[in-house]
């Protein structure tokens, strides 16, 4: 398999899972808290070096007051995440 079919595939993958597991925005709208951040964290198993990614669900975390979960992701981000560490343990 060429490298350029193993892209494609990826992609496509990608987009099929991401179709199958809903779109969080529109879920989190809908008051789906639980299935929306699921949906982010897998995207977030998918894309694990996708630092937007990672700070929008840490800030979704921490509104469905998921402290200790927000903790966890965040921990990858570094010093940039900073004030995040600081409101989910205040």
């Amino acid at each position: 398999m060429t490298r350029a079919a193993v892209v494609w595939l990826a992609c496509v993958l990608r987009f099929a899972a991401q179709d199958a597991q809903g779109d969080p925005e529109q879920l989190w709208a809908a008051g789906e808290r639980e299935a929306a951040l699921a949906a982010w964290e897998q995207q977030l198993a998918l894309r694990p070096s996708d630092g937007a990614l990672r700070r929008e669900l840490v800030s979704r975390q921490m509104e469905a007051q998921r402290w200790e979960a927000a903790l966890r992701t965040a921990a990858p981000l570094g010093p940039e995440a900073d004030g995040l560490r600081g409101s989910a343990l205040f």
